[in-house]
């Protein structure tokens, strides 16, 4: 039902949305680097996916402090990083993620932001933003970002909505 809510009130707000046909977070991360580098961004464009069970960190993050290889081998979960900052997430099936890409010009951070919250907020769970990056859910974080820039594109990249985990309800 989460997901219902939050795809139809983003297929509202976005016009150019795309769905990942896969949940391998190789190809996923692939296509956020080329819709970066090849795609026209004459307007946004927004893109939603799944990864199975992995761990991502971020580009300037050391695996082996952040991560527990032993463990993720033992449990088949997969270790990738990501081409923007931020801490290390786990991603599985529970996760939603999305990608906004656009132009400096259309770039927005309290814009983009919205729009997950609205997406959210559609599902009747109240949120609200919390330091640079995050947005809260009945307080709790289930909404990080990282964001990445070349040349005159701008993209929220790998942000993850962890709202079907929330609480185990939704």
């Amino acid at each position: 039902l989460a997901i219902h809510c939050m795809i139809c009130c983003i297929i509202n707000l976005c016009p150019r949305l795309i769905f990942a046909h896969t949940n391998f977070f190789y190809y996923n991360m692939a296509f956020d680097e080329y819709a970066l580098e090849q795609l026209p961004l004459d307007e946004p464009l927004f893109y939603l996916w799944q990864n199975r069970s992995a761990v991502i960190i971020g580009i300037n993050q050391n695996i082996y402090t952040e991560v527990d290889l032993d463990y993720a081998r033992q449990h088949d979960i997969a270790v990738a990083r990501r081409i923007t900052g931020g801490g290390a997430v786990y991603h599985d099936l529970g996760n939603l993620n999305f990608t906004f890409l656009m132009s400096q010009a259309d770039y927005d951070l309290d814009k983009q932001m919205k729009v997950i919250q609205n997406a959210v907020e559609s599902c009747g769970i109240h949120t609200e933003r919390s330091g640079r990056n995050d947005i809260l859910a009945e307080g709790q974080k289930f909404s990080g970002n990282a964001f990445y820039k070349n040349g005159n594109v701008f993209a929220t990249v790998s942000g993850t909505s962890q709202i079907l985990n929330f609480k185990g309800t939704y």
